[in-house]
């Protein structure tokens, strides 16, 4: 079994145990709870006051790997990395819609998975101003679906590499598993996984910032500055009211504090982290092993 837990201090509470399948958590306001998906049952589950119950069964996705939340709208993102579909689901009245359509179908079958990716890492989406962001480590790309139900490679290529380019489109990624898009900053927060690094940068503006925090030769946990602090193996990145958390080598919760100017681990764990999440008033939520 797993189980959701939050993070008070320096203690994690349990909320509610969940299925052994599941593999990504978000924390959704309306209903006060967070949403799991599990691509075993091809459910979402929700989880609150203890208890942990299906939500939203099989309908729109058949194998849901990677869920997120449009705040604004209320909207539930899901996706099945298996089939390439991504939906919408309205969180008040539970009515769901396809993002995008054939072509964007075809222009992901098109993308070829690497033998040599990562193993164990698993796709990852976002909700940026201009669509939607997939994070596909075994493909070593970022993908946006835009407004108008097109699919695209937005960063990254069909093999492994270590690059911090403009454009964004000829930098290249190793297994990237995380993405997140800082509402405050307006920057979108990249996991390259197979770099150690988390990749920053602008895509409101054509001449927008790109820098790494972590370093690449550096595979280690390592707290501090973000000039002087490294990753192990970032995965799962969320950013929220402020905050900004990760899943590092699958044993720790760290958090980059812009602010602050500094990387540090909130929760170190001998059971493997599988996923993390923000409400909106920056509380930490994680799924892991029971």
């Amino acid at each position: 079994m797993k189980a959701i837990y939050y993070i008070v201090g320096t203690t994690a509470v349990k909320i509610s145990e969940v299925p052994e399948g599941t593999t990504d958590i978000a924390y959704v306001k309306p209903l006060e709870a967070v949403l799991s998906c599990n691509p075993e049952d091809g459910d979402i589950w929700i989880s609150k006051d203890g208890d942990s119950e299906p939500w939203y069964r099989r309908e729109l996705v058949i194998r849901p790997s990677a869920i997120c939340i449009d705040s604004p709208m209320g909207e539930l993102f899901i996706w099945d990395g298996d089939s390439g579909h991504l939906c919408g689901l309205r969180i008040k009245s539970g009515v769901g819609r396809r993002v995008h359509g054939e072509r964007a179908l075809e222009h992901y079958s098109s993308l070829k998975k690497d033998p040599k990716a990562l193993p164990g890492l698993r796709d990852a989406i976002c909700h940026v101003p201009e669509g939607m962001l997939i994070a596909c480590p075994s493909r070593h790309v970022l993908l946006l679906v835009s407004k108008d139900s097109t699919m695209g490679t937005f960063m990254g290529g069909n093999r492994s590499g270590f690059t911090v380019a403009t454009p964004l489109k000829s930098s290249l990624l190793s297994s990237p598993s995380g993405v997140a898009w800082d509402e405050k900053a307006e920057t979108v927060l990249v996991a390259d996984s197979g770099n150690c690094v988390v990749r920053v940068f602008d895509i409101l503006r054509s001449s927008g910032k790109h820098s790494v925090i972590g370093n690449p030769s550096s595979r280690v946990i390592k707290d501090g500055s973000l000039d002087k602090a490294s990753f192990a193996l970032p995965s799962c990145i969320r950013s929220r009211s402020g905050r900004t958390v990760l899943v590092d080598s699958s044993v720790a919760v760290r958090e980059i504090d812009f602010a602050g100017k500094a990387v540090r681990t909130l929760h170190a764990s001998e059971r493997k982290i599988h996923s993390v999440s923000l409400d909106n008033d920056g509380q930490v939520y994680f799924l892991e092993d029971v």
